[in-house]
């Protein structure tokens, strides 16, 4: 028997007077590579990212993550597009993500930056549509800030800081989702957020890969049905979550199933 863990949190979001607000529009947990290896290794390469935005918005900003490594992360480059098919964009809406105005950025060990807000007048992310990440990783770098269950296609190759489109993205099933843990939107008024947090149930496990069929997206379909869209949903499960112990693996004392 399977004992699920089911919490849901609710936040309104906060602005200024005057100004829209920013609102999580994805967001998943990073997780440690704990006392093994990590998982996956960047180096030289480019890791292109698909989230699944329940929100729009016409300017956004991206969370990038070093909170469990022990040296700098350096990223060389980094872009934000819509997904067109596959690793393919839409090539008018590729928009260079930077920080501080910079291209490139070192995250301190421990750390996590958010890019500069992005507004392109020419594109804006609609609800229900996939946004790409590209990150350049121009030295060898282990994936240890992660998300270890794989719900979503993410592709790698080798190269620079290019993003074009007519590259060739060989699909990377074995790479956990990298670094990024947040994309956030200014909207037109105020939503809620509603953040779903357990174990596996919550996570997605066994969900059919690149569909968005977890329950977080059922309730952001049921929330979001009508013209008033009502709220953003977004997912912080960790499959094999647990209480007391850190990491994600059962290993002994409590929570270890009886033989």
């Amino acid at each position: 028997m399977m004992l699920a863990t089911l919490v849901l949190f609710l936040f309104p979001t906060l602005g200024l007077a005057g100004s829209s607000p920013w609102v999580a529009a994805w967001a998943t947990s990073p997780q440690s590579a704990g006392n093994g290896e990590p998982e996956f290794s960047l180096g030289g390469q480019i890791i292109r990212q698909i989230v699944h935005m329940w929100v729009g918005g016409d300017e956004l900003r991206v969370r990038i993550s070093n909170e469990y490594w022990k040296i700098p992360l350096q990223i060389g480059a980094a872009s934000a597009g819509l997904e067109e098919s596959g690793p393919n964009l839409k090539e008018t809406s590729i928009s260079d993500l930077t920080f501080r105005s910079r291209g490139a950025v070192t995250i301190p060990a421990g750390k996590a930056v958010w890019s500069d807000p992005i507004k392109v007048p020419s594109w804006t992310v609609q609800p229900g549509s996939n946004l790409a990440i590209t990150l350049y990783l121009s030295k060898h770098f282990d994936c240890t800030t992660a998300h270890k269950l794989r719900i979503q296609t993410n592709y790698v190759r080798a190269g620079d800081r290019s993003w074009t489109k007519a590259a060739r993205w060989p699909r990377a099933d074995n790479a956990p989702s990298c670094f990024v843990t947040g994309v956030d939107v200014k909207t037109e008024r105020s939503m809620r957020v509603i953040v779903g947090f357990g174990d596996s149930l919550t996570d997605g496990d066994k969900s059919t890969k690149d569909a968005n069929m977890r329950w977080t997206d059922a309730l952001s379909r049921c929330a979001n049905s009508s013209e008033r869209r009502s709220a953003s949903v977004i997912n912080e499960g960790i499959a094999g979550a647990r209480l007391i112990y850190d990491g994600s693996r059962i290993s002994s004392g409590l929570g270890k199933p009886a033989a």
